[in-house]
């Protein structure tokens, strides 16, 4: 079993990408998922895969509210395997 990508739930997804960038990450173009009101971004720096998922509006996408209700600007979300 191999960890296929890592998933971060983010407060403000172009913020989270200017940062991951100066660590040295390009990103895919950002993915607007009405459906689970969702923004989402895939980034990868030396075989290292992620995904940032951001709500679209303040009461958006499950994932993400928990998480910032105890202030955080990121949260490990998930991991995905192979």
């Amino acid at each position: 079993m191999r960890i296929d990508h890592i998933g971060y739930a983010v407060r403000d997804i172009c913020q989270a990408i200017k940062e991951f960038r100066k660590l040295g990450f390009s990103f895919e173009d950002i993915v607007d998922d009405p459906d689970r009101n969702l923004y989402i971004a895939f980034g990868e720096n030396g075989g290292y895969r992620i995904e940032l998922v951001s709500p679209r509006n303040k009461g958006g996408g499950v994932l993400c509210r928990s998480y910032f209700k105890a202030g955080r600007k990121y949260a490990l979300s998930f991991l995905l395997f192979e």
